[in-house]
Parts: C-alpha cells; sequence; structure tokens
C-alpha cells in the first residue's frame, strides 16, 4: 500500500505540476495495534507557512504550497516570538472496509489547532485564535475523543490550521510534531486503551493514597523514636517515591499545561533521584549503622546529574543511577551478611521484589509484550508499593525487637530493683539500730553539753565577776577606812566625853557629844556606802530574776566604768587609761533588768580595757608609748525613740577577716585561757531578747566602737 501511494504521488506530481492536492486512499488495514491511523506519518502533505481562512476551501490553487510532513517541522518555522502558525492539507477517501466502522478524532499534542474538511469547521483542539479569542494550547487530554462521520468512497479534503510556540529552551516541544502527538483518526478499539488509561488515573489515585499513608506513618515514627534515626531515610524514601508517583499524576491530569508538565516531569526527575539514591543510604544505615563518606558523594552527584539529564535529555543517565543504586545496595547486603536476621530480612525481601517487578516491567515495554489490565495494574502497584511496604513490615518488626528488648532490660532492672529492695530493707534495719544508737548517744551529748553550756555560762560570769572583785576592793576600801577611822575617833572622844563629865565641865562635854554624833553619821555614810557596793556585787553575781524595774542608765554605766577599770588597776597597777563619759540626761530610766544590762555594758567596757591594755604593751615594747594615750569612751543618747550606749576604744581594732565571726558562741581573739568566747554571744543574745540590736564598727590600729540599742 504505501508503495501504491508514493507512485500515486510521483504520477499526480508529473501530471499536474509542482504542489497540487493529493487524494490518499484510507483502509481499515491502517489501523495499528492500538486502534489508530496517525495522520502525522503519512507523506503527501501539503503546507503553508503564516494563516489565511481561506485556506481551508477546496477550490484555492496550492501550487505556492510546499510538500511537507509534520514531523519535518522545525524551529526555524517559528517567528521572533517563537510561534509557529501554519496550514496543512490533504485529500482523504474512505475505502468500502469502513463500513462498519465507527472513527474518532484525537490529538495528544499541546499545539492548538483547527480541523476543517471539506471547506467547513468540524472540531478545534485548544483555541488558534480562529473564533477572535486569545490563543491557548490543547491541555484537556482526559476528554473523550471526537466522533466523526465521514461518507465512504468520496474525496474529501482534511485541512489543519494549527499554531505553536517553542518552549522555554527555544525548541520544539516534543510532542507536537510527533507521529504520536500530530491528528490521528481512531476507531473503536482505541477506546480500550483510553478506558485503560481513565482507570490508570484511579490506580495512580490509590497508589498516592497508600504512599501518602506510608509517608506520614513513617515521618510520625521518626519523631517519636529519634534514636532509631535510620527511620529518617525510611521515610525520605517514602516521601520520594510519593513526590515521583504525585508528580506523574499531575502531569497526566487535564489542564496541565506544557510549561507546568515541565515542571512535573523535573519534579519527578528529582524524586525518581531521591527514590534511588536514599535507598543505598538506607540499607548502609541499616546494616551498617552508618553513612560512608563515599555514599554521601554518591548522594550529591546522583541529584545534580538527575537535573543535568532534564536539561540535556540524557535518559541514560536515570538508568545508570538506577543500576548503581541497586549495585550498592546488593554490596552492602553481601558485606553485613553475617548481621542478616530478623526485622532486616523485610529489607531484602523488598528490594528483590522491586527488582523482579521492574526487570518484568521493563522486558513488557521494551518488547511492547500485550498484558492484561489486571496484570499491568498489579505490577504497577508492585513497583510502586513493594519496597514501601517491606518497610513497614521492617519497622514492625524493629519495633517489635526494640519493644522485646526494652522488656528484657526492664526485667533485668525489676531483677536488680528487687535486689536492691531487699538489700535496702536490710540496709535500713541497720540504720535505724544504728540511729536508735546514735540518737541515745546524742542525747547524752546533748545534755551534757547542756550541762557543760550552764557551766561555761557560770564561768563566763565568774570571770566578770573576778574582773569586778577588784574594783570592789578598791571602792569597799575607803568607806571601811572611814568607819574603822571615825571609830577609833569616836572612842577617844568618849573616853574624853567621860573625864569632862566628871569633872563636871558640862560644856565640853556637850561640844564632845557632837563631834561623836557627826562622826556616826560619816560612819552611817560610809556603811550605807559600802553597803550598797556589796548588793551591786551580790546582784552581779546572782542569777538574773528577768523582773523588769526602772533604771538609771547613765548610773548604772558609770558604776561599771568604775568598777571595770578599777579591777584591771587591781590586777596591772602599771596601767592607766582615760576615762570620758559623756552622758544624755534626758534618757531618765529605762524599764529594764539590770543585771542583764549591766553584764552587756561590763563585758563590753572590759573589752575595751583589754583592747587599749595590748596596744599599749605593744608601744611599750616599741618605744613609742609616749605617742600613745589609752582612751575609753561611754556615751548614752537619746535617739529615734531609742536609747543608744556607745562603748569606744583606741585599741587595735578587729581584723576584718573576723569581724563577722564575734558574735558567735566560743569564738575569741583573745589568747588561750583569757577568754571563754562567750561574753560577746550572751551580750548578743540579751540585747536581742530586748528588741534591740547591738553594732560594731572598727578600723585596724585605729580602734572600736559598739553600740547597743535599746527600745524605749
Amino acid at each position: 500500500m504505501k508503495y501504491l501511494l508514493t507512485v500515486v504521488f510521483i504520477l499526480n506530481t508529473l501530471f499536474y505540476g509542482t504542489a497540487q492536492d493529493t487524494t490518499i486512499v484510507l483502509s481499515t488495514s491502517m489501523f495499528n495495534k492500538e486502534g489508530k491511523i496517525y495522520l502525522g506519518e503519512i507523506e503527501h502533505w501539503l503546507y503553508k507557512q503564516g494563516n489565511d481562512p481561506s485556506w481551508a476551501n477546496p477550490g484555492i490553487a496550492v501550487n505556492n504550497w510546499q510538500h511537507l510532513n509534520p514531523a519535518e517541522i522545525t524551529k526555524k518555522q517559528a517567528d521572533q516570538n517563537g510561534r509557529l502558525e501554519g496550514w496543512f492539507r490533504m485529500k482523504i477517501k474512505l475505502d468500502s472496509s469502513f463500513s462498519q466502522t465507527a472513527l474518532f478524532i484525537r490529538q495528544r499534542s499541546f499545539l492548538a489547532s483547527d480541523i476543517f474538511i471539506n471547506g467547513k469547521p468540524f472540531y478545534s483542539f485548544g483555541n488558534t485564535g480562529y473564533n477572535g479569542k486569545p490563543y491557548q494550547e490543547f491541555t484537556d487530554f482526559t476528554k473523550f475523543p471526537e466522533a466523526i462521520k465521514l461518507e465512504m468512497g468520496k474525496e474529501l479534503l482534511l485541512a489543519i490550521h494549527f499554531v505553536d510556540y517553542t518552549d522555554y529552551r527555544n525548541q520544539l516541544k516534543e510532542t507536537s510534531f510527533t507521529k504520536d502527538g500530530f491528528i490521528a483518526i481512531a476507531n473503536t478499539s482505541y477506546l480500550t486503551s483510553f478506558h485503560a488509561y481513565s482507570l490508570s488515573l484511579r490506580r495512580s489515585i490509590v497508589i498516592l493514597c497508600i504512599l501518602g499513608v506510608l509517608a506520614v506513618l513513617f515521618w510520625f515514627l521518626f519523631f517519636l523514636n529519634r534514636s532509631e534515626d535510620h527511620l529518617v531515610f525510611v521515610a525520605l524514601s517514602t516521601t520520594s517515591l510519593l513526590g515521583l508517583q504525585f508528580f506523574h499524576f499531575l502531569k497526566a491530569l487535564a489542564f496541565s499545561t506544557y510549561n507546568r508538565e515541565q515542571l512535573w516531569e523535573f519534579l519527578a526527575t528529582i524524586s525518581f533521584a531521591g527514590v534511588f539514591t536514599f535507598l543505598p543510604i538506607l540499607v548502609a544505615k541499616v546494616f551498617k549503622n552508618y553513612i560512608p563518606l563515599p555514599l554521601k558523594i554518591y548522594a550529591i552527584a546522583s541529584t545534580i546529574l538527575a537535573g543535568i539529564s532534564f536539561f540535556t535529555g540524557w535518559d541514560k543517565i536515570s538508568l545508570a543511577n538506577e543500576l548503581l543504586s541497586f549495585l550498592l545496595c546488593t554490596y552492602y547486603l553481601i558485606v553485613s551478611r553475617k548481621i542478616l536476621k530478623g526485622a532486616k530480612w523485610a529489607i531484602v525481601i523488598g528490594l528483590i521484589l522491586t527488582q523482579l517487578i521492574g526487570a518484568s516491567m521493563d522486558t513488557i515495554n521494551n518488547f511492547k509484550v500485550n498484558v492484561s489490565y489486571s496484570y499491568s495494574s498489579l505490577l504497577m502497584f508492585g513497583s510502586y508499593l513493594s519496597f514501601p511496604l517491606s518497610l513497614l513490615v521492617y519497622v514492625a518488626l524493629r519495633m517489635k525487637e526494640v519493644n522485646a528488648d526494652v522488656l528484657s532490660k526492664a526485667e533485668k532492672i525489676v531483677q536488680v530493683t528487687e535486689e536492691k529492695k531487699d538489700l535496702l530493707a536490710s540496709q535500713n534495719r541497720l540504720l535505724e539500730e544504728q540511729v536508735k544508737e546514735r540518737t541515745t548517744e546524742l542525747t547524752q551529748s546533748l545534755d551534757n553539753l547542756k550541762a557543760t553550756q550552764s557551766q561555761l555560762i557560770q564561768s563566763e560570769k565568774m570571770a566578770s565577776l573576778g574582773e569586778l572583785t577588784a574594783g570592789i576592793a578598791h571602792e569597799i576600801q575607803n568607806p571601811l577606812n572611814f568607819v574603822n577611822n571615825f571609830s577609833e575617833v569616836n572612842t577617844e572622844l568618849i573616853d574624853e566625853l567621860q573625864q569632862e563629865l566628871k569633872s563636871g565641865n558640862t560644856e565640853e562635854a556637850i561640844s564632845i557629844s557632837n563631834d561623836i554624833r557627826d562622826n556616826e553619821e560619816k560612819i552611817n555614810h560610809h556603811g550605807k556606802r559600802a553597803d550598797a557596793i556589796v548588793k551591786g556585787m551580790l546582784q552581779h553575781s546572782r542569777s538574773s530574776s528577768g523582773v523588769k524595774e526602772p533604771t538609771d542608765i547613765n548610773a548604772l554605766c558609770d558604776e561599771y566604768l568604775r568598777l571595770s577599770y578599777h579591777g584591771l588597776r587591781a590586777k596591772d597597777k602599771s596601767f592607766n587609761a582615760t576615762l570620758e563619759t559623756v552622758y544624755d540626761t534626758a534618757i531618765g530610766s529605762l524599764n529594764i533588768v539590770p543585771q542583764d544590762i549591766g553584764r552587756v555594758i561590763l563585758n563590753l567596757i572590759t573589752n575595751a580595757f583589754y583592747a587599749v591594755n595590748e596596744k599599749q604593751k605593744v608601744k611599750s615594747e616599741t618605744s613609742k608609748a609616749e605617742s600613745y594615750q589609752p582612751t575609753v569612751t561611754v556615751s548614752t543618747k537619746k535617739i529615734n525613740g531609742n536609747v543608744e550606749i556607745t562603748v569606744k576604744d583606741n585599741g587595735n581594732g578587729i581584723p576584718q577577716n573576723v569581724l563577722e565571726k564575734i558574735f558567735q558562741p566560743f569564738f575569741t581573739t583573745k589568747p588561750t585561757g583569757q577568754g571563754t568566747g562567750l561574753g560577746l554571744s550572751l551580750s548578743y543574745d540579751i540585747v536581742k531578747a530586748y528588741g534591740g540590736e547591738i553594732k560594731v564598727t572598727t578600723k585596724e590600729n585605729e580602734g572600736t566602737e559598739f553600740i547597743i540599742q535599746l527600745p524605749i
């Protein structure tokens, strides 16, 4: 038939001239296995570039048209804007074999075209602008093919007006003028494949849903089990496979423009590279527990090469990537065969199934083997889902192994816990016995400590009493001397009085009796003074009654200042100091327990005398005694509702590193044996008990000042 048409064409050319409408007789024997006659592969088309609606009419002259098949269109026919526009004409005739054949017209390319039969518009794919509307490429590939009615045995003029644009690379679109993309006539058997195409879209939706659920599940498991870091590659592999199917699905949908189709194709290419890039990484991570450096380099290189293959059309790069991926997986499986057990078998089985199914699909496609829709669907489901489902089995088995391992460890932990619990119980019993023993010992020690504390407090009181003894002895000596002296004088005066009375000298006797009375008054005065000193000593030595009474603070300070000074003088005759007093007479009496506050004042004054005495000794050793005058100042002041009692000295001061410790019990800066360390501690407690406060300011080598604040 083909040779016959060629002969007819040559004869027509010789008889009619350079360009004539050639009649092509179509027969049902020209339908291929898919039930289509590709008009694009039939020769003897007449072509003219440009556009004129009259070119669809049968009677126009075609001498200036050229013989050109659609497949011979190149980008040279495009204008400067990349627009390709022209007309194809051919006369066709249907033979008698079409009597029982229903015909359909279809187009599988993006170009816009208008179909004319005998000069009348028949059908349009997309919009060329023929009807006045703007250009729109054809995209509705899922639309049911348009049925046509052609008379048998009658010559018909088929005219096709087309408009197309070059792509983003300034190249012809891949399917625009190919035999499969250009206009074709189909019979009813084609509808079966068209129906299969529709079913394939539904099949793709099912695969997409399953892959989507698996991808979400794997990502969810990864985020819940970060310690199982290989799960991220399980999720990435499944997500890449999902992307591959999703972008192929978008490419097959209606209303997908050429530019969008190219975008989907690019993303599908990257997803395809991702599938076979993450596959060996996943296997290496599962079986070797790390990702070797060459594998990381391979992952980067394969992704880059995938992009290059899309823009250059090197399809073999993707095939090489696929082959290399399976070789790498096989290598890691072989070198890790000794640890191949449990859940890892699921990955091995999944890889084997994927390879077998892939080989079957390649065989069918390469050798054009006709298979049933059910079998092709089974292969399609297997190619996309066999490995993800094997990963699902792997994850399930892996989780089971992890749970079993956790359970085993938990049982060991429980066993160890029970053992430790028993050991802890026995140790607790032993500790309880030891605690009882220690409690008894501590109770006894506490009693001893309380007794010792009482003894120390009594010792402190006796120490302060000893300080007073010498001063009291000095103070009481004067009134006792007066009492003794006036008693002796009164004895002599009584003898004289008796003599004068015997001699009858009454006047002299009266004078002597007056002297005796004066002396008795002095004896009484000094006796009361000695009695007051003794009472004060007794009050200091015995325990406080705790009863507050109005007390003259100024007199209390003055009395203890003198007693403390004379006490130190009695022990060290060489000691001298200047005593300064500044008393605020507005204070009056304060309601206190005099024994308590007196003990505080005595402790501070005694410490002040000790400080200036020690400094004087140091000065004496360095021959600087004349430049130093020991001074102790006691002052009182009423301020802000409080009474302040200040004891100040010009001694050596207190070192800053021990200043915070001076009120702690048993802390002392005095040499061993010269202080108990309780004086300031007891003073602090007494002042706090009154709701007052005791402060100290000091400068080394300049002196110290203690301030007692008592609320009125």
